[in-house]
């Protein structure tokens, strides 16, 4: 078994042999030709065969028509700006001059280049003018571009000629407007720009909300006022709000809290510009509500003496105090002269500190006392007397009193009579 898978690999390589001393020639054509090609894509890899640029005067926006060519290898294009050393593979937008290269790749790791170029982007030539006809006093125009690249994005700054009036001149400030492109590069050099500064635009009035504030306050004898609001809705260009005098309520009510007139004027120079704004003004409320106070009446007890009794005497109650300053006068109190019991009910007003009547101001509770007058004791003494039996009927209606009013009488309604012998007393 051995043998045999010797015997039959010296065949196989008995038959190689043959062929490759049959065909000598052709092999060794073959791998010289091999070799020469490989030789030779190494040698040529990355050459530049050809570059072109089709203008050297490029308007900002339009594409730069530089080509180059090279053998078994992509080409790149570098870029370099007129002043600067480094090349860059990012390809110029602004205005400016420029050199242009390819470049390649060779087999051994280093770069080829093409030919340099010299090239020039110049300013793109646009007209610029304000788009809208009206637009809410505030709010920024838009501006119509002709020529400039689509993807281009403007921001202005703009000028009023007059801000006061309903329709004004405006256009955009020329060291105001700034461009960028898609990528958010700055490209304003790259324009030469003319801007139309007759363009009229009609202001629509901005709204505005004011709601002035309210206040609802116990009386306390001082001014009330609620000054301030609150504003819903922006002012424009820096305007501020100036406020006229705001209102005050002193005593009792409710009034409104209207510090008209309100003018909307512009910053610094101060000009009214009122008439460009829609002002929704709400009026805010001054309520003063009547300070509470109790007063406690005081009680008193009289003897009847045939005159009229009072007690003015009171307490204002400690946790309902007048206002610092202010006194209380009684102006009428209750009188009472028989026997028997009233309530003390005191009518009083309030002064403050100058002497005004300010009653009105307080909302007064009386806890009233009692006045009572109690029956006056006096004693009456009846006289004696004796008759002689005549038949007769005999009456005695002398007397004596002591501690009656002086003034005051009395009058005998009945005495008691006698005729016959007996003993008697007079009923007085």
């Amino acid at each position: 078994m051995l043998y045999q898978e010797y015997k039959n690999k010296m065949a196989k390589l008995v038959r190689i042999l043959d062929f490759i001393r049959r065909y000598k020639a052709l092999i060794i054509s073959v791998v010289a030709t091999i070799f020469v090609l490989i030789v030779s894509f190494l040698a040529t890899k990355g050459i530049l065969l050809k570059s072109s640029l089709a203008s050297d005067t490029i308007i900002y926006g339009e594409k730069i028509e530089f080509s180059a060519k090279s053998l078994f290898s992509k080409t790149n294009y570098e870029y370099q700006k007129e002043g600067d050393s480094e090349w860059t593979s990012d390809e110029p937008v602004n205005v400016g001059k420029y050199r242009v290269r390819g470049v390649s790749n060779s087999s051994f790791g280093t770069h080829r280049y093409s030919d340099e170029y010299e090239f020039s982007i110049v300013e793109r030539e646009i007209s610029l003018e304000v788009l809208e006809d009206s637009i809410v006093y505030g709010n920024t125009p838009s501006v119509k571009a002709d020529n400039a690249i689509s993807t281009d994005k403007f921001e202005c700054e703009f000028f009023y000629n007059d801000l006061t009036q309903r329709k004004t001149i405006v256009y955009p400030i020329e060291d105001k407007i700034k461009i960028t492109n898609k990528d958010g590069v700055d490209v304003t050099k790259s324009y030469k720009i003319t801007i139309n500064t007759n363009d009229e635009i009609e202001f629509i009035k901005r709204p505005i909300t004011i709601t002035v504030n309210s206040v609802t306050e116990m009386y306390s004898g001082t001014e009330v006022k609620a000054e301030g609001y609150i504003q819903d809705g922006e002012l424009a260009f820096n305007d501020k709000i100036e406020v006229g005098e705001y209102p005050s309520q002193s005593g009792t009510g409710k009034i409104e809290n209207d510090p008209s007139p309100i003018i909307v004027i512009t910053t610094p120079d101060g000009k009214n510009v009122t008439e460009n704004y829609q002002i929704n003004l709400i009026k805010g409320t001054i309520i003063v509500n009547p300070r509470p106070i109790t007063i406690n009446t005081s009680s008193a007890e009289f003897t009847y003496d045939d005159t009229d009794h009072s007690s003015e005497k009171y307490e204002v109650d400690a946790s309902t105090p007048l206002v610092n300053g202010h006194r209380i006068v009684v102006s009428e109190s209750t009188k009472i002269r028989y026997f028997g019991t009233a309530d003390n009910v005191l009518d009083i007003l309030i002064y403050d500190t100058e002497g005004n009547n300010v009653t009105k101001n307080y909302e007064i509770t009386y806890k009233n006392g009692t006045l009572s007058v109690n029956k006056k004791s006096i004693s009456i003494t009846t006289e004696d007397a004796s008759w002689v039996y005549d038949g007769i009927a005999h009456t005695q209606e002398q007397y004596q009193v002591k501690d009656l009013i002086s003034g005051h009488t009395l009058k005998t309604k009945e005495a008691t009579s006698v005729t016959s012998f007996t003993n008697g007393k007079i009923v007085l």
